[in-house]
């Protein structure tokens, strides 16, 4: 019996390791990958070089990438100055907080947002008896059966709707 699953096991990692080895074999090209297969207009595309605007980056100077952040990314700073000791300087320089319009300001620092589709979908207050209407039968005959779990509906329920 054990001859089997055995064979079975060596057989299933000799499949699992040539699989992975196929994978293992797709041409990618430096900084890009390419997928096989593609369509001649897929391929056509402009790739981005990553490894120039690394470059670039990595040649600017401190006030030159304190310039491109975000007024928000800079009021943080300013507010944590000693977990960015890279940008003190510039913070020293410019202490002052910017203003930041309302809909610059990520979602979760915003107000609550009312759109008409949340009005339209908000739950109305409704009467015991209004809710009692769009309940189906079997929900009202367990309701009967069980008076004391909803007080709510203790009167329509004694009233034998």
């Amino acid at each position: 019996m054990k001859p089997p699953i055995l064979t079975l096991l060596c057989l299933l990692g000799v499949c699992w390791s040539a699989c992975n080895t196929t994978k293992d074999q797709v041409p990618t090209t430096p900084h890009t990958a390419t997928v096989v297969g593609k369509t001649s207009e897929q391929s056509s595309r402009t790739q981005i070089d990553y490894e120039s605007y690394r470059e670039k980056f990595q040649a600017m100077s401190v006030e030159e990438r304190w310039n491109i952040l975000s007024p928000q990314r800079r009021n943080y700073l300013r507010e944590n100055p000693d977990q960015y000791p890279y940008f003190k300087s510039m913070i020293a320089r410019y202490p002052d907080m910017e203003e930041v319009s309302e809909a610059a300001q990520p979602i979760h620092q915003q107000g609550p947002q009312e759109t008409a589709f949340m009005e339209s979908m908000a739950l109305k207050p409704q009467t015991p008896a209004e809710w009692w209407a769009t309940f189906s039968e079997t929900r009202k005959t367990y309701m009967r059966q069980h008076p004391d779990q909803y007080p709510d509906f203790k009167a329509i329920i004694e009233s034998g709707q």
